[in-house]
């Protein structure tokens, strides 16, 4: 797809791995290597245009102009468990930061696409999920536009990968949170079709490059998906 090609070649940007310059504004640990659960946020956006795209919220104590975002997932074979443990064709990554509406994600603040080899992949270890051994990983992006968050203010993010094909899947691993809740957002094509409450927190960390935060809340890169859905409640 052109428009992809393009958006991402716009922003991608060279990672730079551990940068000390880099502090944490905001943390949920990963419940693994503990009891643990994931929500797919992995998106076939070569063939089938089927996926699901999973956010959680934050809020924090200060502002901060966030520069870094990492995350853990694991991948998972649902279809053939003999293929496990497995990595699906990865292209891009979305990342989302979401205003809060009455009952969730509402409106899209900052979106950008990162080329896969912009984001860096740290394997974790092997985990039991349904049975079958899975991958964990620790995926971690400097962002090209930084995203401006007030103090006291809530958002949702979500990390987003494009995948050549829906299976496997890379699944948001749980973590320990505020308020035991996340969000999941079905795709269909291009369009958000149904959205989904589901249980626990998610794991991620925030970064921050120390400096003075504009609370200019800046639009970013480019629209992952066309079109987007306001929150409601859906009954599987």
């Amino acid at each position: 797809m052109k428009w992809v090609r393009v958006v991402a070649a716009a922003a991608a940007v060279a990672w730079a791995a551990g940068r000390a310059d880099a502090g944490v504004v905001y943390d949920q640990p990963a419940d693994y290597p503990g009891p643990y659960n994931g929500w797919t946020s992995s998106w076939d956006y070569v063939s089938s245009g089927f996926g699901f795209q999973t956010f959680d919220d934050f809020t924090l104590g200060s502002a901060a102009r966030i520069t870094e975002a990492r995350w853990q997932m694991f991948a998972w074979d649902f279809v053939t468990p003999g293929n496990n443990p497995t990595f699906p064709v990865l292209d891009f990554w979305l990342m989302d930061f979401w205003s809060d509406g009455p009952t969730g994600p509402d409106v899209p603040l900052s979106r950008q696409i990162l080329a896969a080899g912009d984001v860096s992949a740290t394997f974790l270890g092997f985990a039991d999920f349904e049975g079958d051994t899975v991958p964990v990983y620790e995926f971690a992006a400097v962002l090209p536009v930084p995203f401006d968050a007030a103090a006291g203010t809530t958002y949702w993010f979500s990390p987003l990968a494009y995948t050549q094909g829906f299976n496997p899947l890379l699944s948001w691993m749980s973590g320990a949170g505020p308020n035991d809740a996340s969000v999941q957002f079905q795709i269909e094509g291009f369009f958000y079709t149904n959205v989904f409450d589901r249980p626990d927190d998610r794991a991620f960390t925030l970064l921050s490059v120390p400096e003075p935060a504009s609370l200019t809340l800046l639009g970013a890169g480019a629209l992952g998906l066309v079109g987007y859905a306001r929150r409601r409640r859906a009954v599987a």
